[in-house]
C-alpha cells in the first residue's frame, strides 16, 4: 500500500483491498489477546477479509455509476468468487466459521439483489454498507464463540 500511496495511486482498488485486508487481521490479534485459538483467530480474519473482497468492489463499482462512468460487473462476479473462496477457506479452518461464512453468503446476495434499485447517494451506500458488516461481525462472534 506504501508504494501506491508514493505514487499518489492509493485510490485504487489493489492498494484500497491491501489495506483492508491488512487492517482485518487486528481481529485476529484481538481473538489471540483473549485466549482464542489460533485456528479461531484465523477464520475471523478470513471473514472479514472476505467481505472486504465483496464490498470494496461493489461500493467502487455504484459509486463509479452515480459519477456516470462505467460500471464492471464482471470485476463485481470475480471479486464475489474470491470472497467466497476465503469464506470458504475460514470453514476448512474451522467449522465454527460456518455461520459467518454464511453471512458472507448472505452480503453478496443482499448487494446483488439491492441492485435493482438504483444506486442511492454515496452516505446511504456507506450506511448499507456499515449495517452488513456489523451484522456480519454479530454472526462472526456467535459462530465462533467470541465475545
Amino acid at each position: 500500500e506504501l508504494a501506491y500511496d508514493a505514487r499518489s495511486r492509493s485510490r485504487r482498488l489493489v492498494p484500497e483491498l491491501a489495506g483492508a485486508v491488512g487492517v482485518s487481521g487486528a481481529v485476529a490479534l484481538v481473538a489471540l489477546a483473549g485466549g482464542a485459538s489460533s485456528s479461531i483467530a484465523t477464520a475471523a480474519w478470513l471473514l472479514l477479509a472476505a467481505r472486504a473482497l465483496t464490498s470494496i468492489p461493489t461500493v467502487r463499482d455504484q459509486v463509479a455509476g452515480l459519477h456516470g462512468r462505467p460500471r464492471d460487473r464482471r470485476r463485481i462476479l470475480l471479486f464475489d468468487g474470491m470472497a467466497l473462496a476465503t469464506a470458504g477457506v475460514a470453514v476448512v479452518v474451522t467449522r465454527s466459521a460456518l455461520l459467518g461464512a454464511a453471512t458472507i453468503v448472505a452480503v453478496i446476495a443482499v448487494q446483488h439483489l439491492l441492485e435493482f434499485w438504483p444506486a442511492p447517494r454515496a452516505a446511504i451506500l456507506g450506511a448499507r454498507q456499515s449495517m452488513l458488516g456489523g451484522v456480519l461481525v454479530i454472526a462472526a462472534a456467535i459462530g465462533l464463540g467470541i465475545g
